[in-house]
């Protein structure tokens, strides 16, 4: 039996790649702050390391695009994700174990606290041999509830499934790419065992609007949707190495469509 370390267990991704490993039957421990203080990954030493096979570091102040582009948080942004990289690269490099870092299509795009943080951590494990990098798109998969950190296809599919409705926060002309959580674990479990500082791509099919993504919520659910008259910012990123065998198996569409089943289910429990 395989035994795992997440750290970043209790967020978005890693609470979806926590269950996906115990699933396939490995063993597995989950270091998060959401766990009490004591998980505080940007100080705490992080005990037994030999004892794992592998690790996967998730942990970092990041939320959907209305909290990274919230300027007031901008300062605490950059500090804790500076603290997670000085505390827990070092750690992992003086154990040898073979771990996954989850960075960001978004790595060295602008200025931005993210941007920049997931670059400097990136530049980091590029001198460590036993690391593998991930450069993440816009993960779906899971329900969330709407708040200032949850994720655009949650958000979107919450407001059409509790209130009949989808309000943008700009015209939807912004292009993205997504990938389900499911593929995305598959991904990370290909590029751990590859390590040798090496980037990859963790992405799937074209790019799609916003508002196209909307309108296939509407489709499914009935939902009004209402367009704010704020652009956004479509970012022009290069291309990077893409995993040889993997090929991401959820169809957006039906991706999409399992999600606004669960919050269905969801919304009729809460009745």
């Amino acid at each position: 039996m395989k035994s795992y370390l997440v750290l970043g267990g209790e967020g978005f991704i890693g609470t979806y790649l926590v269950n996906f490993l115990k699933k396939n039957g490995a063993k597995v421990n989950s270091i998060d702050i959401k766990n009490g203080a004591h998980h505080d990954l940007r100080i705490t030493k992080l005990l037994d390391l030999d004892d794992y096979d592998y690790c996967f570091f998730l942990a970092w102040d990041v939320g959907g695009s209305k909290y990274l582009n919230q300027v007031s948080t901008w300062n605490s942004q950059f500090q804790n994700n500076i603290l997670l990289t000085s505390n827990v690269l070092p750690q992992l490099q003086t154990s040898r174990i073979p771990f996954l870092f989850v960075s960001s299509q978004l790595a060295g795009t602008d200025h931005s606290p993210y941007s920049l943080s997931k670059l400097y951590a990136e530049n980091y494990c590029r001198t460590i041999p036993t690391c593998g990098i991930a450069r993440q798109w816009n993960a779906y998969g899971r329900p969330e509830v709407m708040g200032k950190k949850s994720h655009v296809i949650s958000d979107l599919i919450y407001q059409a499934v509790f209130k009949g409705e989808i309000r943008l926060l700009t015209d939807g002309s912004e292009l993205r790419k997504f990938v389900h959580l499911a593929d995305i674990c598959e991904a990370y479990m290909q590029i751990i065992k590859k390590s040798k500082g090496q980037v990859f791509d963790v992405s799937a099919g074209e790019y799609i609007s916003i508002l196209e993504i909307s309108e296939i919520i509407s489709e499914i659910t009935g939902a009004k949707i209402i367009k704010a008259n704020k652009k956004s910012y479509s970012p022009n990123l290069p291309e990077i190495n893409q995993l040889p065998k993997w090929q991401p198996k959820i169809d957006l569409k039906e991706g999409i469509s399992k999600l606004v089943e669960s919050y269905k289910i969801e919304n009729q429990n809460n009745k």
